[in-house]
């Protein structure tokens, strides 16, 4: 279960949109398009991806 990093859940929704935003904008600014993945996305928004669960 992830961890809630705002007071509610809508907050922390919106706070992890506004992270992987400015991580999307930034990014191709700082390394080649074709290396950008979900995985360098999240890492550079503070995140992690977990393995998928079936």
């Amino acid at each position: 279960m992830p961890r809630i990093r705002a007071a509610g859940v809508e907050e922390h929704h919106e706070t992890v949109w506004a992270d992987l935003a400015e991580a999307m904008c930034r990014l191709p600014l700082e390394r080649d398009y074709d290396s950008i993945n979900t995985g360098r996305i999240a890492a550079r928004s503070g995140y992690r991806l977990g393995p998928a669960t079936a």
